[in-house]
């Protein structure tokens, strides 16, 4: 540090003395008042001290002044000669102050200042090198000057642009205890390190440094704040250290039998435990034989009396899905040892996989199991790897546990990156256990602005107090934000609207592609997320739809149609705006068909594309010529490198043992048969011709099946080639040909203004390389979408990777991580996408709809296992019992609660102590009809102080449907007389009166819409608590729906629809009994969602009486049906917009 860049006050400039030696080297020294000879001692250290005396008597009596006050001085002598000096004197505030071990911790961001933009070192180098950038040499020994309260400094400064250079507009700092500067210098100029002390524990007893930013200095202006302090000084890794401590800190949570993360970390591994008993249930099952079909297969199983037959296997452990393995292979690792829980099985494979590091892994025989019956199982391959031909010949099966296992691990995974301080946000675990003492980031006041160009685009009005509230608080959260959302809030609207300010945030200099995850627990949800109720893209950042990643079970990869509509959408959109411009559907054909054979060069797009040439094209003699001089080429090619699936198709069909001939073995015959002799194959092999017609007029004995057997072998061994391992490559000649033909066609279609022929390119490009348009927007898009779990999925880590260019950190995280519908996922779920976020994670949902998917029977198990663990520990029986309660509570609790609903009450502590506000609750809804939206406010929101309203008026929710113009509660009363509720044999129930009712008004509604246009006409939604009332109005509706053609509805559970909405909704009540059962009726959250999905009317139909009785009426009975009514009865509460009908058969 270089002292004359500062000037302290008070500051004593250019003073002459004498002195007694004359050998002084200028440097830094202290200077003591010696009044016993009434003048001043030079103190230079190690005991070397020479006498001062001041030349002009105004110096000394200034100094001398200064003394009396007890300050701290730094003499600078400058000049030295001739028993003369020339010196300043710099005085500091207070005495010295011994810091003794000092660390700051500081992030790779916040002192980018001091690293050279060329060659940038090592981030620990840098901070290695602070200390003696900061330290100023007084007398041998190392000093360090601050300054005090450097958020309102007293001399100008030049912010480091490379410091901020991705960090938006700062437009407050947040007031801090120990606040201050430590100066430096660095390439000469002075530059002030700043520094917080900030509280680790809510009684302040534990603090930390921590570096908040660094400043360049200039002009420095004379102050009083300057401090002189001792210290061993060290800068060291902020997320390392803070990585450490908060991760010791969990540590000794996690182990207690409070915590959350434990409850549910336990609730994984049980459910890996109920995998794996099943598997172990099912166990390895030996084949005796296989027959194969086109694309599917049949296993046989030898079924021994006193056993359980394949197809009881098959159906007690519910498999979906199995794994072959031949005879000789060993046993699955969970087969071998059968008492392992499922954690140590993970373990244990873990390490046989890193043992096995290096070698080529076998791809799994995994096939999906279609169809099973007494001692057989239909199977046919998953995925495209593998086929039926790879089915070895005899051999056994297991049950597939891919997906469960798959799905768990990555579950296990989170935690472990939580728990060992791996995450993006090294202290998410402590805010999830609701342990604040921790080492946080630095907060960040931020200003957010909404553009009007983001106004235009995502608000269609103006947006709320509360909306705005919800997007800043998303914004500038230095961690977590939770936006709570009741129905028809525009949290989606509050979510776009946050995807688009942060990209506008975004440094764009740098990979602007994927800085953000968007998520949810459920397919439907992602896709509601990124999608609208049409089926168009409703995220559009930079105009470029989201791609969502993963797909659903067997879904056939990550197929994302809604990106094609918008290729043809926005060609639509160019050619209406340039009606002038021609587009030849022949030309258009032609390139796609080149486009397609230069991405994926093999035969069948070779053969394709010359065949569209010569067959479509109006193209001259000679490059007719040229086309079918390839096209030859390529006949003659196939022919000696592909066989005839049909034929081979048969041969594999061909049954050749006693069970299989059974079934079909006759027609299977037959058919090869006549596939050989249309080949002539039987001119020269009579026997084979004798022995098919011998298989097909009289069953076979054992010699002739092994007859049968040989044959098959043969014909497959003659008929099939072998595969040929080499990649394909685009023929030149053919690519040459291609060219010279779009010049042609250019040519012939003369000349044209030079804008339409660009613009036609264009459209033919697109047209032709939708694929390549896809991958496109996947390496562009700023925001990637995928369910909870696929955000650990293949696809998305194979495209994060390529775009982070081999940094690791960069491939495992984004910038922001927003979840919506966050309510509904398990906490081990959730944590999947959580732990990828590294500055904030954004959490959407409302924790009074539906709750979160739990398995009950496993939340019991965990709690009977712990509760054996508890009662083992204890000695005395009053411990024991208390003990036992305590942790009933613990786990109950972790289990009923949703981290949704967990963190909203936990972030509000937080605030508390840091003043940061964390959660925002919306307060407008702009869906549905204000009656409804104001009853829906009333039952399910007001009780928790969670009020909205809802401002539009009723005449944006008008409608003419018979019987019900304008109204919006609609009770439809069907009497218990009229039919009563049935329970059917899945133990559901049904109500087919109410069924009925529902059906006969659908279609009414119908009728008098039908000369309306098809984009016109109202949606409809009917919805039952019941699975088996559900099924049984769609069964009646299936005779119905050409009288429902162009009507949009959907008819489910609850839990199908949340986050839906529909013009019109029908409720079915189903349940009307004596004895007041009203079963899934008085679950809070499914009645909430229920009620909420309409915009212009809701109609429920039920029995009146049942519901409006004083038992129904109680708070945990169906207290909202029985309001419902009353507001549909009472035209005072309904203002005119209610209405009770009555239905009868």
């Amino acid at each position: 540090m270089n002292i004359a860049d500062i000037e302290t006050i008070p500051f004593f400039e250019n003073i002459e003395a004498k002195v007694t030696d004359s050998k002084i080297n200028l440097g830094l020294y202290k200077l003591i008042p010696n009044p016993m000879r009434h003048n001043f001692i030079l103190d230079m250290g190690n005991k070397n001290v020479v006498e001062v005396d001041c030349i002009h008597k105004q110096d000394k009596t200034e100094l001398d002044a200064q003394f009396c006050r007890n300050k701290t001085n730094v003499c600078r002598v400058k000049h030295c000669a001739d028993g003369n000096i020339l010196f300043d004197v710099y005085f500091f505030a207070g005495i010295i102050d011994d810091f003794g071990d000092m660390e700051i911790l500081t992030e790779r961001n916040k002192i980018s200042a001091f690293q050279n933009k060329e060659h940038k070192p090592d981030f620990e180098e840098v901070c290695k090198s602070l200390p003696e950038k900061c330290a100023l040499k007084v007398c041998g020994e190392d000093f360090f000057i601050i300054q005090a309260d450097f958020s309102k400094p007293n001399e100008s400064e030049e912010v480091d642009s490379e410091t901020d250079a991705d960090e938006e507009k700062i437009s407050s700092v947040p007031a801090m205890t120990g606040a201050f500067a430590i100066l430096c210098d660095h390439k000469g100029k002075c530059h002030a390190i700043k520094v917080q002390q900030k509280s680790i524990s809510s009684a302040g007893d534990q603090t930390y440094f921590c570096v908040s930013g660094v400043a360049s200095r200039r002009n420095i202006q004379p102050a009083g704040n300057f401090h002189l302090i001792k210290a061993n000084l060290t800068f060291s890794d902020q997320k390392k250290a803070a990585s450490e401590f908060n991760k010791a800190k969990l540590a000794q949570i996690t182990e207690s039998n409070g915590s959350y993360l434990k409850a549910w970390r336990e609730y994984s591994g049980a459910r890996g435990d109920r995998v794996l008993k099943t598997a172990r249930e099912f166990g390895a099952v030996h084949y005796e034989s296989i027959s194969k079909e086109a694309g599917t297969a049949k296993l046989y199983f030898k079924h021994d009396d006193g056993e359980k037959s394949i197809s009881e296997r098959v159906s007690e452990s519910a498999v979906e899905e199995i794994i072959i393995f031949k005879n000789n292979e060993p046993l699955p690792l969970f087969l071998q040892d059968k008492k392992c829980d499922f954690l140590s099985y993970c373990e244990k494979k873990a390490e046989i996989k890193k043992q096995n590091k290096g070698e080529k892994k076998k791809d799994e025989l995994v096939f999906e199991v279609l169809d099973s019956k007494d001692n057989w199982i239909e199977i046919r391959p998953v995925g495209e790897k593998i086929s039926v031909d790879d089915i070895p010949e005899k051999g056994f099966v297991i049950m597939s546990m891919t997906g469960e296992e798959s799905q768990i691990q990555r579950q296990m995974e989170a935690w472990k990156n939580i728990a060992e301080g791996k995450a993006g946000i090294v202290y998410l675990g402590n805010l999830l256990e609701g342990n604040f003492d921790i080492i946080g980031n630095v907060q960040r006041q931020k200003e957010v602005k909404i553009t009007e160009r983001i106004r235009k685009k995502i608000f269609k009005n103006p947006p709320t107090e509360r909306q705005m509230d919800a997007i800043k608080i998303a914004l500038l959260t230095p961690d977590i934000a939770l936006i709570q959302g009741p129905p028809g809030t525009g949290k989606t609207t509050v979510l776009t609207a946050i995807l688009e300010i942060l990209n506008e945030m975004q440094d764009k200099r740098g990979i602007t592609a994927g800085r953000v995850l968007i998520s949810a627990y459920q397919h439907d949800a992602v896709y509601n997320m990124i999608l609208d109720d049409k089926g168009k893209p409703r995220i559009t950042v930079n105009s470029l739809p989201t791609w969502k990643y993963g797909s659903r079970r067997n879904g056939g990869g990550s197929y994302n149609e809604h990106i094609e509509q918008w290729c043809r959408d926005i060609e639509d959109k160019v050619l209406d705006l340039n009606p002038n411009v021609q587009v030849s559907s022949e030309e258009e054909l032609f390139h796609a068909y080149t486009a397609e054979y230069i991405c994926a060069p093999v035969s069948e797009n070779r053969r394709r594309l010359l065949e569209y040439i010569l067959g479509s094209l109006p193209i001259t003699t000679e490059l007719a010529d040229r086309a079918r001089k390839l096209n030859t080429l390529s006949e003659r090619e196939a022919g000696l490198s592909e066989e005839n699936p049909t034929l081979m198709r048969k041969i594999r069909a061909l049954r050749t043992t006693e069970k299989s001939f059974a079934d079909d073995g006759v027609k299977r015959a037959e058919d090869l048969y006549f596939a050989l002799e249309g080949i002539k194959f039987f001119q020269t092999n009579k026997e084979t011709e004798s022995l098919l017609m011998k298989a097909v007029t009289e069953m076979p004995s054992d010699s002739t099946f092994a007859e049968l057997a040989e044959l098959k072998n043969m014909l497959l061994e003659e008929f099939s080639k072998p595969p040929r391992y080499v990649k394909p490559e685009a023929d030149q000649t053919l690519v040459d040909l291609c060219r010279d033909i779009a010049n042609h066609l250019e040519q012939q279609r003369g000349k044209k203004d030079k804008k339409e022929q660009i613009i036609a390119e264009w459209v033919q490009a697109l047209q032709a390389g939708k694929a390549a348009f896809s991958r496109a927007i996947k390496d562009c898009d700023f925001a990637y979408a995928a369910t909870t779990q696929q955000a650990e999925g293949s696809d998305l880590r194979k495209q994060k990777k390529l775009l982070s260019g081999g940094n690791i950190v960069a491939a495992r995280l984004y910038d922001t991580v927003i979840i919506d519908e966050a309510a509904r996922a398990t906490p081990p779920d959730l944590l999947i996408p959580m732990c990828k976020a590294a500055k904030r994670i954004i959490l959407v949902g409302d924790h009074r709809q539906l709750p979160q998917l739990v398995d009950d029977d496993i939340c019991n198990e965990v709690y009977e296992k712990n509760k054996a663990a508890v009662q083992t520990e204890q000695n005395d029986s009053t411990q024991e019992q208390k003990a036992d309660e305590d942790e009933k509570f613990d786990y109950e609790s972790a289990y009923k609660l949703s981290l949704f609903e967990l963190l909203f009450k936990k972030l509000k502590q937080l605030e508390e102590k840091d003043g940061i506000k964390r959660t925002a609750t919306l307060d407008k809804q702009f869906r549905t009809h204000p009656l409804l939206g104001e009853f829906c406010s009333k039952m399910f929101y007001d009780p928790h102080g969670e009020h909205y309203d809802s401002p539009r008026p009723p005449s944006d929710f008008s409608h003419n449907l018979p019987g019900i113009e304008n109204k919006a509660a609609v009770w439809i009363d069907v009497a218990s007389s009229v039919g009563r509720e049935a329970k059917i044999a899945t133990g559901s129930w049904t109500r087919e009166c109410e069924a009925d009712c529902i059906i006969s008004k659908l279609l009414e509604f119908a009728k008098s819409q039908a000369d309306i246009p098809d984009e016109k006409k109202l949606s409809y939604g009917i919805i039952s608590f019941y699975k088996g009332q559900k099924e049984l109005i769609e069964k009646k509706l299936n005779g119905r729906k050409a009288s429902l053609k162009g009507i949009k509805y959907k008819v489910g559970t609850v839990d199908a629809f949340q986050g839906m909405e529909f013009d019109i909704v029908f409720l079915s009540v189903v349940r009307t009994n004596k004895i007041a059962q009203y079963g899934f009726l008085t679950s809070f959250n499914r009645m909430c969602v229920s009620m909420s999905r309409q915009k212009k009317a809701l109609i429920v139909v039920g029995d009146s009486a049942f519901v409006t009785t004083d038992k129904a009426r109680k708070s945990n009975a169906i207290p909202a049906l029985a309001e419902f009514y009353d507001l549909c009865v009472d035209n005072t509460k309904n203002k005119g917009f209610g209405a009770v009908l009555e239905w009868k058969k």
